[in-house]
């Protein structure tokens, strides 16, 4: 080879080009790949990721962003969730078991048959979620957000709901038999035919819910708010409702009975045909409220086996035509102006009430109580009042025209412009009564004892007050006009002072003097036979000692 002959240059590779920086790993995969998921998962963005199927079995995914992501038929076994947000996530068929969901957001999610057994829910927030079919028997979800959510049939008995915010959720159907729901919000939620047998929802509020047909027997209401309420044929039967508000609700056949309303408010409620035998409504407001045919008595064969308490109730204006009180206790009750016709009050207590203008239009009053009641302006028309007790009663102005008032006591009472026209009072004691300008045209008062009563200006004209006691009775001005009083004991009255006496048939009466027998015979008084004698003698005997006079 020539010296001149160079070797061939020798060529360089080119240098490869650098190689591309590493994809990020995917949090999904260091799970499957490294099975390290403690320190990885929290707050982490997996928003709208497919995780079906995903094996993440105690993930630690607190705080985590799983908005929309697809985790139908996942394993969260013992995962730990806490603020987690899963807001319109999928979750059909997913395993929760054991997870800790504390603030979690679930909203809008469905839940439909997920498996949620052992799961923390403590103020989990769960609007708008379909939980039907999912079990949730003695669960905590205590101060939980369930908004709107589907609760419809769920089993939620002895479930932990305190302070829980339910608020339009559907709960038709639900059981929530012994569950605390004590100030949890109910309101417009649906609870129809729910069973919240010995439930507690002790200061709960549920303004405008739904409950028809819904069982709260033995449940605890105490302080509830349940303003515009439907509770239309529900069962509150031995329920404590003290202090609770059922103002304006729908309440019609509802069973109240052995339930404790003392301090509750029904102003305006509707209770037609409500069952509150054995109640205790002491205290309660009942202003306005509509109890047309309602039941606040059980009387079997004439004796009161429940007693229904009204002790001081303010039922002002209340309408309770056609119902059963028999036996009621409605001691210092304010009943002005209530609607009691054709009602049953036989044996009620009515001692210090006020029925001012009330109106009992045929009610029976049988041995009912009414000691210093007020019933000033009350319509008794046609009313029955056998053996009942007005002693000292204020009835001015009161009308009992037509009554039976048999054997009634009215002892003191005040009954000033009564209207008694046609009023059977056979056997009453008005002793002492004040009858002033009272109206007791055709009134029968046979054996009425009458003693020492104020009759100035009473109409007595056409009455029967045949064998009534009238001693010491004042009947100044009184119209007597073809009144009956046969047998009559008037011993200290002066019939002189009667405003008219024609007509008035006087016959076996005692205690009347011969001069007033003048008087009265002047002024057109029927005298029997021997009143007459009695007067022809009174006249010879005058006769003879004006002309025998030295």
């Amino acid at each position: 080879m020539s010296s001149e002959q160079k070797e061939p240059e020798k060529t360089v590779p080119p240098a490869p080009p650098p190689a591309p920086p590493p994809e990020p790993v995917d949090p999904v995969y260091r799970i499957f790949s490294q099975r390290k998921i403690g320190q990885y998962l929290k707050g982490e963005n997996l928003a709208g990721r497919d995780l079906k199927d995903a094996p993440l079995e105690n993930a630690y995914l607190e705080g985590a962003n799983l908005s929309k992501a697809d985790l139908r038929m996942a394993t969260l076994k013992g995962a730990n969730l806490v603020d987690a947000n899963l807001s319109d996530a999928k979750l059909a068929g997913a395993n929760l078991d054991r997870t800790n969901l504390y603030k979690t957001n679930f909203t809008g999610v469905n839940l439909t048959k997920t498996s949620l057994d052992g799961a923390k829910m403590r103020e989990s927030i769960l609007n708008k979620v379909d939980l039907i079919s999912v079990r949730l028997f003695q669960k905590d979800l205590t101060r939980a957000e369930l908004k709107g959510s589907k609760l419809n049939k769920v089993n939620l008995s002895e479930a932990r709901l305190s302070g829980a915010n339910l608020e339009s959720a559907n709960l038709t159907g639900a059981d929530l038999t012994k569950a605390d729901l004590e100030e949890a919000i109910l309101n417009k939620a649906k609870l129809n035919e729910a069973i919240l047998e010995g439930a507690i929802l002790i200061k709960a509020k549920l303004i405008g819910a739904d409950l028809t047909k819904a069982k709260l027997t033995k449940a605890k209401l105490t302080g509830a708010d349940l303003t515009n309420t439907k509770l239309r044929g529900g069962n509150l039967s031995g329920a404590d409702l003290s202090g609770s508000d059922f103002s304006n609700s729908n309440l019609n056949g509802t069973d109240y009975r052995e339930a404790n309303l003392t301090n509750a408010k029904l102003n305006k409620a509707e209770l037609n045909r409500a069952n509150l035998q054995g109640a205790d409504l002491s205290n309660a407001e009942l202003k306005g409220a509509n109890l047309n045919g309602a039941y606040l008595d059980e009387f079997v064969e004439g004796k009161v086996v429940k007693q229904t308490k009204l002790i001081k109730a303010d039922l002002t204006g209340a309408k309770l035509n056609g119902a059963t009180l028999n036996g009621a206790n409605l001691t210092g009750a304010n009943l002005d102006g209530v609607e009691l016709n054709v009602a049953e009050l036989n044996k009620v207590i009515l001692s210090g009430a006020k029925l001012n203008k009330a109106t009992l239009k045929r009610a029976e009053l049988n041995e009912a109580k009414l000691m210093k009641a007020e019933l000033n302006g009350a319509d008794l028309t046609e009313a029955t009042l056998i053996k009942a007790d007005l002693t000292e009663a204020k009835l001015n102005q009161v009308k009992l025209s037509e009554d039976k008032v048999k054997k009634t006591s009215f002892k003191k009472a005040d009954l000033t412009e009564a209207k008694l026209k046609k009023a059977e009072l056979n056997g009453a004691d008005l002793t002492e009564a004040i009858l002033t300008k009272a109206d007791l045209t055709e009134a029968i008062l046979t054996k009425a004892n009458l003693s020492k009563a104020n009759l100035t200006g009473a109409n007595l004209s056409k009455a029967n007050l045949t064998g009534a006691t009238l001693a010491g009775a004042i009947l100044t001005g009184a119209d007597l006009t073809e009144a009956n009083l046969t047998g009559v004991d008037l011993t200290g009255i002066k019939l002189s002072e009667a405003k008219e006496v024609k007509g008035a048939i006087l016959s076996e009466v005692k205690g009347i003097s011969p001069e007033e027998l003048e008087s009265l015979s002047s002024r057109g008084a029927k005298l029997s036979w021997d009143l007459k004698a009695r007067l022809v003698y009174h006249r010879a005997s005058t006769s003879f000692r004006t002309t025998t006079k030295p």
